[in-house]
């Protein structure tokens, strides 16, 4: 893709919708044009570099979520609220257009739960084990509601740290329990999870994206991604959507919950949640 083409405003197809719905995961295909992903990368470079600054508008967090400065995984919640483009990528009409078709009836109304940007260095860049989205997100439920764009400001691939996935593991529930206690991180990433789960086999598949491409999965789709010891950084961004069925629950705290002011039961609509 060159930066004068500008990639298709083509929806997802049936096909695609249909894996989607078996799988709990689907590529979209090619979404940002190069000067997009470009004014990106330096939107994220500048905002890591003003961390703290007390005269610039700041994100929700950032923290390095390994806690090793050896094998790093840079985590920046809510980049939109500190940057303008990446505020006009939620409402990049394509993306808006394939989560309504993948949220299905409940797409009437979407949301943005939070973006995330997970940045693993070139050379160094740490594991995300595996896990489920919707189970660290105890604001919110009913916790097959919700689903996520990952859009890649990266090529990514086997060698820089892409996710994998579980394919059907979307329909097996909360099974936050058992991917913790798959969790010695001494363990082969690729086989800790083991063959099967409550009789229903588990096979690892790795989801490389083009750079300025978008990836969806559900929220209780098992993933995670390994290691990046290759020359090239992996930086991505994840916008975690919340659909028409959406509620409040709380069940325990999360660093969002303090801009939410629904009662339990109700939709959280409050700024810090815009539409999308």
């Amino acid at each position: 893709m060159t930066t004068a083409t500008r990639p298709s405003l083509q929806p997802l197809s049936d096909r695609q919708i249909a894996a989607y719905a078996r799988d709990g995961y689907v590529d979209g295909g090619a979404l940002l044009s190069d000067t997009e992903v470009g004014e990106l990368r330096a939107e994220l470079d500048r905002v890591i570099a003003g961390r703290g600054a007390a005269d610039a508008p700041q994100p929700v967090q950032i923290v390095n979520m390994s806690g090793q400065a050896d094998l790093e995984v840079w985590q920046v919640v809510n980049i939109w609220q500190a940057s303008p483009a990446f505020a006009r990528l939620l409402r990049n009409p394509r993306l808006v257009a394939m989560l309504r078709q993948l949220a299905g009836p409940d797409g009437a109304v979407l949301r943005l739960w939070h973006d995330q940007i997970q940045y693993k260095p070139a050379g160094h860049g740490g594991v995300n084990w595996w896990h489920q989205d919707a189970p660290y997100w105890p604001a919110l439920g009913p916790l097959d509601s919700l689903l996520t764009a990952w859009i890649a400001l990266d090529e990514v691939s086997l060698d820089n740290g892409c996710m994998s996935m579980v394919p059907g593991s979307h329909a097996w529930g909360d099974a936050i329990d058992h991917l913790h206690a798959c969790g010695d991180r001494s363990r082969d990433f690729w086989r800790s999870l083991g063959a099967d789960y409550r009789d229903q086999p588990v096979r690892v598949v790795p989801r490389p994206v083009v750079c300025g491409g978008v990836h969806f999965h559900h929220a209780l789709t098992w993933h995670g991604s390994h290691e990046n010891r290759s020359s090239r950084p992996r930086r991505a961004i994840a916008l975690h959507v919340m659909t028409a069925r959406t509620v409040h629950q709380p069940r325990g705290p999360h660093v969002m919950s303090r801009y939410i002011t629904a009662q339990p039961g109700e939709a959280v609509t409050d700024p810090a949640f815009p539409l999308l």
